[in-house]
């Protein structure tokens, strides 16, 4: 996974956690897109469920801080 390009996970919902683990050399930048993404999930469980999977991947490669800041940044406007 390390090794795709991150483009390929923004597509599709259900991969949109996974961007975090792809070849990048600013993962912030990924969660930022990846937030924009999950923001225009209009199911709202859907959402939360996306969102929190990515916040838990996330943290294998960002500081909480650095996540919470980008999501509620996103998300919650």
């Amino acid at each position: 996974m390390w090794e795709r390009s991150t483009e390929e996970f923004l597509t599709v919902p259900g991969l949109l956690p996974f961007a975090m683990l792809t070849k990048t050399n600013d993962p912030k930048i990924v969660l930022t897109q990846v937030a924009q993404a999950v923001k225009a999930i209009t199911n709202q469980r859907l959402q939360r469920n996306i969102a929190a999977a990515t916040g838990v991947l996330a943290g294998l490669v960002l500081k909480k801080d650095v996540i919470r800041k980008i999501f509620r940044s996103k998300i919650m406007r």
